[in-house]
């Protein structure tokens, strides 16, 4: 098991809006998701990718039987992948200035081509051999050969990454000395990355005799 600093965190910026005229609650939902869209795209090349989730505008009903409409709902979502960290800070305050608008989980983890997989497959192979030449050094025996192995698992990033919820409230941000724009550190949670492999060894006899045996004993 190795444990490595995340290279991604992924989270999910949504917006909503109530409105009692369909065309108003749609005309609002698109300013709030396109402000979003802005806020994400001017963070530049810190952002690993980005992509619209969701976008709808449905009734509310009320009434004893519920066919009372009451007005109109609406929700879009935007899904982010950050490799610079230092941005979190910056579009979490961001996205926060947007009416109505709430951040999701983060979600920390590694890249699914991180080299870091790898070292942790080579890392687990390594400690397959070391317990087999320990087991035949207990019978007095070498490893002589490899006859099988097998890849049992690997997890990590997306199966092992960390979440993090974030509730914001009175108090949440603290402000720089000079009054400028809220501030938070967040630190990223690492990660823990198992690989696994099944090895079967050959080896020499073993050396079962006891001293006796040695002595001559028929």
């Amino acid at each position: 098991m190795l444990e490595r600093d995340p290279e991604l965190v992924d989270l999910h910026l949504n917006v909503l809006v109530r409105d009692p005229d369909r065309a108003a609650a749609l005309a609002a939902l698109t300013e709030r998701a396109a402000a979003l869209q802005t806020l994400v795209a001017g963070l530049g090349a810190g952002i690993e990718r980005y992509a619209n989730t969701g976008f709808n505008v449905y009734p509310q009903f009320s009434g004893k039987r519920g066919d009372q409409l009451r007005g109109y709902e609406g929700r879009a979502s935007l899904s982010v992948t950050l490799a610079d960290f230092e941005l979190l800070p910056r579009l979490i305050t961001g996205a926060n200035e947007v009416e109505l608008s709430e951040v999701g989980q983060l979600v920390w983890r590694m890249r699914r081509d991180s080299l870091v997989f790898r070292e942790a497959r080579l890392a687990a192979v390594e400690d397959a051999l070391s317990r087999a030449r320990d087991y035949a050094a207990a019978f007095g025996s070498t490893v002589t050969g490899l006859i099988e192995v097998t890849d049992v698992g690997l997890s990590g990033g997306g199966e092992r990454s960390a979440t993090r919820a974030l509730g914001f409230g009175t108090g949440a941000f603290a402000r720089g000395g000079g009054g400028g724009e809220p501030s938070f550190d967040l630190a990223p949670q690492r990660q823990e990355i198992t690989g696994q492999v099944e090895a079967r060894f050959s080896m020499t006899d073993p050396e079962l005799a006891d001293d006796r045996d040695r002595g001559g004993r028929p």
